[in-house]
């Protein structure tokens, strides 16, 4: 089930099921191990209609069903817990499988259920410990992909160390990969290796060199080194190549503020917001700008509109970013709720 739908061939495991659910009936399911009947029966609606549902999360989703006669909200809201329910039941069984693809594949969908951080990252870290045994089973093109997907999701729960050694394998993997090398350079920046992170950086721009994420990454990666002349060339080399991306014309107030040209700063962070007034970059920018100046009522407002924006972007953004760090022992600042850096 797991391996059908991770590939995404789900009739590996629905013609089978399909088959076996037809003949299932009260004279004859005494021929299935008790143990097997029950789970038919707890993951039917998992293996009929949540697969579909199995690789994101619960919230990412919405189920509208049509028809003449529509079902209410709170019907449509029952039959989405059912499912729910019932894909629980089937990822209950991970842990029975035999080490492999399928339980790798079966750990990674587990995560995106878990009800806590601590049962997310045991979920995902078993997962990483299975890509050790598929270098020898699958090819190594598959194994990439589940590396860079478990060091994605290892890097959203703050786990940089573990993302890292997922992403160095994969670089290992494809030495040609710019996904690789930008995610290992983010996370490096993420954990304060900013030469590192550079490095890596350098070397996705090598295999493709005009792409305006890279540049945008590899400039404010810079400007915490300090090196803000590389910094200033790269982002504005990125905002040519996209120059209606509002973010990118944000970061570059915030280099500029970093540099101490508060002057040019301000100009770029209030073209941001005039550009796109709805865009959370604009208004994190000027909280870097203010905060860099420890004008801290100026920066918690305008950190404060960011996170009513994007709630989650920008409490993670501000968590890892020095330009926050003369703030964090202000009660203001701690009542958004943002976890203290490191």
């Amino acid at each position: 089930v797991f391996i059908s739908i991770y590939l995404g061939e789900p009739d590996v495991f629905i013609a089978p099921f399909s088959f076996i659910n037809a003949e299932l009936n009260e004279e004859n399911q005494h021929l299935l191990p008790r143990e097997t009947n029950k789970f038919f029966k707890e993951s039917e609606i998992a293996l009929n209609i949540g697969w579909l549902f199995l690789n994101k999360t619960p919230k990412s989703y919405k189920i509208e069903l049509e028809g003449e006669n529509p079902l209410s909200e709170e019907a449509v809201e029952a039959f989405t817990k059912k499912i729910e329910t019932s894909i629980q039941s089937l990822l209950g069984h991970v842990g029975d499988l035999k080490d492999g693809l399928g339980k790798c594949v079966g750990l990674i969908f587990k995560s995106l259920r878990c009800n806590t951080i601590r049962e997310r990252i045991d979920s995902l870290l078993l997962a990483k410990s299975q890509t050790q045994q598929l270098l020898t089973d699958c090819s190594p093109k598959l194994v990439y992909h589940l590396l860079v997907q478990l060091g994605n999701l290892l890097s959203s729960i703050d786990r940089y160390e573990e993302a890292l050694g997922s992403f160095q394998k994969a670089v290992d993997l494809d030495p040609e990969s710019v996904d690789a090398w930008v995610n290992r350079g983010v996370v490096l920046k993420n954990l304060d290796r900013y030469e590192e992170a550079v490095t890596a950086l350098d070397k996705s721009l090598k295999i493709e060199t005009k792409n305006f994420a890279i540049l945008n990454n590899q400039a404010l990666t810079l400007s915490l080194l300090k090196d803000f002349e590389k910094a200033i060339t790269a982002i504005d080399e990125a905002i040519k190549l996209k120059p209606k991306e509002v973010f990118l014309k944000s970061n570059r107030g915030i280099i500029l503020a970093r540099a101490g040209r508060y002057t040019e700063a301000f100009t770029d962070c209030e073209q941001a917001i005039k550009q796109d007034p709805k865009h959370v970059s604009g208004y994190y920018a000027k909280a870097c700008y203010y905060a860099l100046q420890n004008e801290i009522e100026q920066a918690i407002d305008n950190l404060q509109k960011a996170i009513d924006i994007a709630p989650h972007q920008s409490r993670r953004q501000a968590k890892s970013n020095p330009d926050f760090d003369s703030l964090r022992d202000d009660n203001r600042f701690q009542a958004l709720n943002i976890s203290i850096r490191g």
